[in-house]
């Protein structure tokens, strides 16, 4: 399932290389994310004037850009592995919630067939390598779950304040993320 979705992935770059917009960041966020990354690399963390968007995700595209050079493919190819590598967590949750009669979302069957929603969603496949602060939003969310899966079952421990810290990541990629606070 792993080596599917990586395929898929790698195939649906490739293709996408083709067309002019590949190696342009188009779009009015996706162009302010990227021009605040590359001031990021350049060495301006602060920046003058109010931003509308969320710090965070432009600071992960600072670090994928100081990691390939600001390459636009390279940095395109880093995040879809960031996204894709985001459902692990996702799965792990859902394989801890599983009881010992094979009911529930952690049986066999239903985590490996989210297993295989997760590598063959279209979707996820193109948002993945597109540069919207989603891409750093959905596996802060996942790790979230997980953490929080785990914590039920350690009560106590300090696995529920990572859980929060993780939240608290994603509120700074993008203020959205706190409707999920309520679920």
């Amino acid at each position: 399932m792993a080596v599917v979705g990586l395929l898929l992935r790698a195939i649906y770059l490739g293709q996408y290389a083709q067309s002019p917009l590949f190696r342009h960041p188009v779009g009015p966020d996706v162009g302010e994310y990227f021009a605040w990354a590359k001031e990021m690399v350049a060495g301006r963390w602060l920046w003058p004037e109010v931003r509308i968007h969320s710090p965070l995700y432009p600071g992960l595209l600072a670090l994928l850009g100081r990691w390939s050079g600001m390459s636009m493919p390279a940095v395109r190819a880093l995040q879809s592995l960031l996204v894709f590598i985001a459902g692990m967590p996702l799965l792990a949750a859902m394989a801890l919630c599983g009881d010992a009669g094979g009911r529930g979302l952690g049986t066999r069957r239903v985590v490996l067939l989210a297993g295989w929603l997760w590598a063959l969603y279209p979707p996820l496949l193109y948002h993945g390598a597109e540069l919207i602060c989603e891409a750093l939003l959905l596996p802060l969310l996942c790790l979230a779950l997980w953490l929080l899966q785990l914590a039920e079952r350690r009560p106590g421990s300090v696995i529920m304040a990572g859980a929060g810290a993780v939240i608290g990541l994603a509120v700074l990629t993008h203020p959205l993320a706190l409707f999920f606070l309520a679920a």
